[in-house]
Protein backbone atom coordinates (compact mmCIF):
# COMPACT_ATOMS: atom_id res chain seq x y z
CA UNK A 1 0.00 0.00 0.00
CA UNK A 2 1.42 3.73 -0.94
CA UNK A 3 1.35 6.80 0.90
CA UNK A 4 -2.20 7.88 2.30
CA UNK A 5 -3.26 10.79 -0.75
CA UNK A 6 -6.49 12.03 -1.64
CA UNK A 7 -6.62 11.73 -5.04
CA UNK A 8 -5.46 7.91 -5.78
CA UNK A 9 -3.76 6.84 -8.32
CA UNK A 10 -4.82 2.83 -8.79
CA UNK A 11 -4.18 2.37 -12.79
CA UNK A 12 -1.05 1.60 -13.82
CA UNK A 13 -0.07 2.08 -17.87
CA UNK A 14 3.45 1.04 -19.59
CA UNK A 15 4.35 2.54 -22.98
CA UNK A 16 7.00 2.71 -25.16
CA UNK A 17 9.26 5.93 -26.61
CA UNK A 18 11.49 6.31 -28.62
CA UNK A 19 14.80 8.16 -27.60
CA UNK A 20 13.85 11.73 -28.73
CA UNK A 21 10.62 11.63 -26.91
CA UNK A 22 12.18 9.70 -23.52
CA UNK A 23 15.09 12.70 -23.47
CA UNK A 24 12.11 15.58 -23.88
CA UNK A 25 10.40 13.80 -21.32
CA UNK A 26 13.26 13.89 -19.06
CA UNK A 27 14.05 17.36 -19.71
CA UNK A 28 10.74 18.48 -18.40
CA UNK A 29 11.08 16.39 -15.48
CA UNK A 30 14.22 17.70 -14.48
CA UNK A 31 13.41 21.57 -15.16
CA UNK A 32 10.33 20.99 -13.94
CA UNK A 33 11.58 19.22 -10.73
CA UNK A 34 8.35 16.08 -11.23
CA UNK A 35 8.88 12.61 -12.19
CA UNK A 36 7.71 10.97 -15.02
CA UNK A 37 4.11 10.46 -13.99
CA UNK A 38 3.73 13.51 -12.98
CA UNK A 39 4.61 15.45 -16.45
CA UNK A 40 2.73 12.89 -18.17
CA UNK A 41 -0.51 13.69 -16.41
CA UNK A 42 0.22 17.54 -16.59
CA UNK A 43 0.34 16.96 -20.62
CA UNK A 44 -2.99 14.92 -20.09
CA UNK A 45 -4.31 17.51 -18.84
CA UNK A 46 -3.13 20.48 -21.18
CA UNK A 47 -4.02 18.76 -24.13
CA UNK A 48 -7.90 17.94 -22.61
CA UNK A 49 -8.22 21.52 -21.48
CA UNK A 50 -7.64 22.24 -25.45
CA UNK A 51 -9.86 19.90 -26.41
CA UNK A 52 -12.90 21.40 -24.26
CA UNK A 53 -12.05 24.84 -25.56
CA UNK A 54 -12.50 24.07 -29.04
Amino acid sequence: MGRPTDNPKPIKMQLRLDEETNEKLSGCCKALGLNKSEVLRMGVHQIYDGLEKK
